[in-house]
């Protein structure tokens, strides 16, 4: 072990988080500099053992090819406005009943986090909340923070709700982490954390709001019409159909990169569309970013500094899965909620495969250490509003357009409440999972 090369390249891990959640700097380019200082570091240190393969060899592909796959199956469904298409819908059946809408919002919001970005669903949703709520003449604020803390929750249900859950299903496919494991293994998690959720900001907020006066009820459905955002309507119906069978596909199939890049080809072909059109939709600097991540974690763990944190680890925490899985929960939770989620997700990969390797006891029960990364890595992004791309989206849409009572300062107290809150349902629901399963 190299103590230089150990030192060095923790410190450029360092500056890669920071810079990535201060944004003081361009993140892409700090990170391919860190990356490729870090790669050059391990070289010289190692006396050449490594070489170009090996640093090709810490990228795992199969995610970013997922990545790169379902996002320009969202972009050519959002070219349709299918997603608007949904939101407006959605809004205009609850016929302008205000606690019907509030929990409307709250299920939708959820349910299209799980397979849209979440920064997505807060571009179509938060701009047609504050545009209804006005129309009511009742305050947009309470739904606002149903929307925004809801698609955190939505972001943790699905193997492809976000970069971080396709990264994480995809290391730990040996376990077979797919749409499956979801659906048995966090799906209930998920739903429960959100009933609560609606509970409490009724009681906590709606409560507050004026009454709807029902003639402002009908103008709901008079000014929100749907068929309004469709421009082709029988390219509208092909696309829908032909995204419910790609999303079916996700529980067919066990390999969902596949399963992503065949349905995005298709539905370049289906709408005789060019893919390189649709290049500029793909979020090449995430695709770069992990890439570069992956590289930097692979120096970490072959120069021995991963192996230097699981050991201090394993001396301050007992060998029982369940200990181990509460303390990445609370761990991982404070880390994306503070710093960010990538890089967080990457560096925690890497330590509980070397957990696992310390203490093979740990690998029975593969399961409940992955749920517990998932619930810290996606419900700690509401601590502060920075945390998570659809509360600053939320935010700014609502600064945009003076909403009243939806700040920065009741962002970061309401979110910061209910992550905690989130984060207790996590840590019950993991102990009651270790003890049943």
């Amino acid at each position: 072990m190299n103590l230089f090369s150990v030192i060095a390249v923790a410190i450029l891990f360092t500056i890669v988080m920071v810079v990535f959640s201060t944004e003081t700097l361009d993140y892409l380019t700090v990170a391919i500099f860190s990356a490729l200082l870090a790669a050059g570091i391990l070289y010289y240190t190692t006396d050449g053992t490594v070489n170009f393969t090996s640093f090709i060899g810490m990228i795992e592909f199969k995610p970013l090819l997922f990545i790169f796959g379902i996002q320009i199956v969202i972009a050519v469904s959002e070219r349709q406005k299918i997603f608007q298409y949904v939101a407006i819908q959605t809004i205009r059946l609850t016929k302008g009943n205000d606690r019907t809408l509030f929990y409307v919002i709250c299920i939708i919001s959820t349910l299209l986090a799980a397979v849209v970005a979440d920064v997505t669903v807060a571009i179509i949703f938060a701009p047609l909340i504050i545009r209804t709520c006005r129309i009511l003449e009742i305050k947009p604020a309470p739904y606002l923070f149903g929307m925004t803390i809801c698609i955190n929750i939505g972001s943790m249900i699905t193997p492809f709700s976000s970069s971080e859950n396709i990264i994480i299903a995809g290391h730990f496919e040996e376990y077979a982490v797919n749409t499956i494991w979801f659906v048995k293994n966090v799906m209930v998690f998920g739903f429960i954390v959100l009933i609560v959720t609606m509970l409490l900001l009724d009681m906590l907020l709606l409560k507050k709001n004026v009454r709807v006066d029902p003639i402002r009820k009908e103008l709901v459905r008079d000014i929100l019409v749907p068929s309004a955002v469709i421009v082709d309507k029988k390219k509208f119906i092909m696309n829908s159909i032909f995204l419910t069978i790609v999303f079916i596909s996700f529980f067919v199939f066990t390999d969902a990169y596949l399963v992503a890049l065949v349905g995005s080809i298709l539905m370049i072909l289906l709408n005789r569309q060019k893919l390189v059109d649709y290049f500029k939709k793909v979020e090449w600097e995430v695709m770069f970013f992990f890439a570069s991540l992956y590289i930097i974690i692979g120096c970490m763990i072959e120069n021995g500094t991963i192996e230097v944190l699981t050991d201090f680890l394993n001396k301050i925490l007992p060998s029982n899965p369940l200990v181990v899985s509460i303390f990445i929960v609370l761990l991982s939770s404070l880390l994306s909620g503070f710093l960010a989620n990538s890089p967080t997700t990457l560096m925690f990969l890497a330590i509980i495969d070397q957990l696992i390797i310390f203490n093979p006891s740990l690998s029975l029960n593969p399961n409940v250490l992955i749920i517990a990364l998932l619930v810290g890595i996606n419900m700690g992004g509401n601590f502060l509003p920075q945390g998570a791309a659809c509360d600053v989206m939320t935010l700014t849409i609502a600064t945009r357009n003076n909403v009243e009572g939806f700040s920065f300062k009741t962002l970061t107290k309401n979110g910061a409440l209910f992550a905690l809150i989130h984060i207790i349902c996590g840590v019950v629901y993991i102990t009651f999972y270790y003890f049943i399963f």
